[in-house]
C-alpha cells in the first residue's frame, strides 16, 4: 500500500506516522523485526532516503532499535513518557512577582510526571517570540507524549494570527 503523494506533509512524516500507528496498535509488537529497507521502499512506494529518515526518527523516539547487519526491531515499551510545560508571554518581572503561582503550577505538573515515571521539561518563552514557530520547532525536533501550555491572559486572537 503506497504512501499517497497528494496527502499533506512530507513522505517520511507520513511513513513515520503509519509505522507509529502500527506500533501503538500492537500490529507491530516489541521485538518484531521490520522488513528490509528495500522491502519497505517497495511496499510503500517511496525512496530509501524517505524510509531511512522515518526509521531514524522512530529510533530517536525510542520506538525502534537498529542493529547493524541484523535489522530494525520494534523497541521494548520500557521508555518513559515525556511531557513538556511551556509558558508563553510572561515577562520575567511576572515570574519574580508571582513565584508561588508559577512554582505551584510547575511543582504540581512535576509531581504528576514523577508519579507516572515521566520525563518532564519546563520552558519559558519570552514575549515577542513567534509562538507558532516555537511550538512547531519543539514538536518537530522533540517527541513529547504530552504538551501543557500556559499562555498569558492578555494575549488576544490577533497575537496568535
Amino acid at each position: 500500500m503506497p504512501i499517497e503523494r497528494a496527502a499533506a506533509g512530507p513522505l517520511y512524516q507520513q511513513l513515520k506516522t503509519l509505522l507509529r500507528q502500527q506500533i501503538d496498535s500492537g500490529e507491530l509488537r516489541p521485538g518484531d523485526i521490520l522488513p528490509s529497507l528495500r522491502q519497505l521502499c517497495r511496499q510503500y512506494g517511496v525512496s530509501a532516503i524517505t524510509v531511512r529518515r522515518a526509521l531514524q526518527d522512530l529510533a530517536a523516539e525510542g520506538r525502534l532499535v537498529a542493529q547493524q547487519g541484523i535489522g530494525t526491531f520494534v523497541a521494548a515499551r520500557n521508555r518513559h513518557p515525556r511531557l513538556a510545560l511551556l509558558f508563553f508571554g510572561f515577562h520575567e518581572q511576572e515570574w519574580r512577582r508571582n513565584p508561588g503561582i508559577f512554582g505551584d503550577l510547575i511543582g504540581g505538573a512535576a509531581t504528576v510526571a514523577w508519579q507516572h515515571e515521566a520525563l518532564f521539561s519546563v520552558t519559558r518563552v519570552d514575549p515577542g517570540h513567534d509562538m507558532v514557530g516555537v511550538l512547531a520547532s519543539i514538536v518537530e525536533e522533540r517527541f513529547f507524549d504530552g504538551l501543557l501550555l500556559r499562555v498569558q491572559h492578555d494575549i488576544t486572537a490577533a497575537d496568535l494570527a
